[in-house]
């Protein structure tokens, strides 16, 4: 193994190992942490057996595992920053919606119980 899979082997199993202490203290839920278990799995099995990918983007028409590495890098952060978006949009209504409410029961209230804040 060269110098950067030892780096790269080493800095997976160090997030996989993290992920594992995340889901046992219930920070993060059990599908997302399988999920990203499986991400760092891969990663491990990519950076040892580089093979693997070759043959894998072969069986599925692409000629490189580089290659293969690559676009499923690029669907999966488009639809990671798609997802992003539509929740931070869903955010952004439900804190208007609450900024409104707010507001409504503020001017609502007597001069004398007027939030100070």
């Amino acid at each position: 193994m060269s110098g950067f899979q030892y780096i790269g082997v080493a800095t997976l199993a160090a997030l996989l190992l993290i992920t594992i202490m995340l889901i046992g203290t219930k920070k993060v839920g059990r599908i997302p942490g399988l999920t990203w278990l499986l991400i760092w799995a891969c990663g491990i099995i990519a950076l040892v057996q580089p093979d693997v990918t070759t043959l894998i983007a072969n069986v599925v028409g692409i000629h490189r595992g580089a290659d293969l590495l690559l676009y499923v890098v690029v669907i999966i952060m488009t639809i990671g920053f798609f997802s992003m978006y539509l929740r931070l949009r869903q955010l952004r209504r439900e804190f208007t919606l609450l900024i409104r409410r707010i507001s409504i029961m503020d001017m609502n209230s007597p001069e004398g119980e007027r939030r100070s804040e």
